[in-house]
């Protein structure tokens, strides 16, 4: 998927909007999201941040497979949540 088809995703997924704390915009998200990415030479870079589901915030990320190609990861469990969160030590 493209950036913007990943945030898409994401965005219609939010409870209002809430990524990392605060009201997003679809097109801020999608901004950010790429301004993140911009200047990585190559795939497997990875991008967490947390959303606001109905059952909670949840972390996830967002990840560059190849270059332009991106895909997401909700995980399902806060188990699982907790490798998400490891990504950032």
């Amino acid at each position: 998927m493209t950036i913007r088809e990943v945030c898409k995703q994401l965005f219609d997924l939010s409870v209002g909007g809430y990524f990392n704390g605060e009201k997003f915009t679809l097109e801020r998200l999608i901004n950010q999201t790429k301004n993140m990415f911009r200047g990585t030479l190559k795939g497997g870079n990875r991008l967490v941040m947390q959303v606001a589901l109905p059952d909670g915030l949840w972390y996830f990320y967002i990840v560059e497979y190849a270059k332009g190609q991106f895909d997401y990861y909700i995980p399902d469990t806060r188990e699982q949540e907790k490798r998400v969160i490891s990504i950032l030590n």
